[in-house]
């Protein structure tokens, strides 16, 4: 195992640690029901498990979302955004959260599909947990952001997921939620310097992939479905997100951007880290509007 490697997973135990003690910190609403580890692909694989919130009383079904945890591709788990998963679902939501395979043991292209596989069985079960069948709502905190982004762009581009290996997802998206997106992986940063041989193989600039790794260069953005991205300039992937809202501009697609000023409580992914803070409630009430608009 290389140095990269190992200094990952090593982050990824200090990340599980931090996770712990949140656990433990913070008191869950008594209004939202939490079922855990529903299997959303037949096999025993521990990532292979989503968890459900939904609220306790409630007048009808609800519209389904599905959130994509952060951490990097290598680290984090659902259970990091349970709190944010909890307060947006007491907007109204089923609220889905759903673990994938982790770098490095795995390539990203296996975290494509997992979550792909989590889209679909979360529509399927839907009228199961009182959701609406149909649609789903997509959010995702920066390597989540990542993810469905990736994801939501395959639905639309064949030739794409033919590149990546993947089934692309049969779930109908009508909204992506943005926050503080981890978009590019290949720029000569800390993140691009790093992790493209981690999340693509070590020969990733010659493989088949590698003409869909900038999203700057996607044909497919026309009629992406609308998307709210969320930023600060205190978050450090503050420049994707900007760039990435500039993509969707220049390809005319509908979008909002949500970027808060400099303040060093705002950092990277807030609202998902400290979903208390009262930026963060504004933001999750922004996703319950945003989506709702899009239904």
């Amino acid at each position: 195992m290389g140095l990269i490697a190992r200094l990952l997973l090593n982050e990824r135990a200090k990340f599980d640690r931090i996770c712990g003690e949140l656990q433990t910190a913070r008191s869950f609403p008594e209004d939202v029901e939490e079922i855990r580890d529903i299997p959303y692909l037949p096999d025993t694989e521990p990532a292979h498990r989503m968890d459900v919130y939904r609220p306790k009383r409630t007048d009808g079904p609800l519209p389904v979302v599905l959130d994509v945890h952060g951490g990097g591709l290598a680290m984090g788990s659902k259970a990091y955004n349970r709190w944010f998963n909890a307060q947006l679902c007491r907007r109204g939501f089923l609220v889905y959260s759903a673990d994938y395979r982790l770098v490095p043991e795995h390539r990203v292209f296996d975290a494509y599909a997992d979550i792909s596989a989590a889209m679909d069985e979360a529509i399927r079960l839907a009228p199961d947990f009182g959701g609406k069948p149909g649609g789903i709502f997509l959010v995702g905190d920066s390597a989540g952001a990542y993810l469905i982004a990736y994801l939501t762009a395959m639905q639309r581009c064949p030739a794409m997921a033919a590149a990546a290996g993947v089934q692309a997802p049969k779930a109908e998206i009508r909204a992506l939620g943005l926050i503080s997106g981890m978009f590019y992986t290949t720029r000569r940063d800390k993140v691009g310097l790093t992790m493209p041989r981690y999340l693509y193989g070590p020969d990733w600039r010659k493989g088949a992939f590698a003409p869909y790794l900038d999203p700057g260069q996607w044909t497919c953005l026309g009629d992406f479905p609308p998307s709210l991205l969320v930023t600060s300039r205190n978050d450090m992937l503050h420049q994707y997100t900007v760039d990435f809202a500039g993509t969707l501009e220049r390809s005319g697609a509908a979008y909002r951007l949500v970027d808060y000023p400099a303040d060093k409580r705002l950092v990277h992914a807030f609202s998902a880290v400290d979903p208390d803070l009262p930026e963060s409630q504004e933001v999750l009430s922004a996703l319950a509007d945003f989506f709702r608009q899009a239904q």
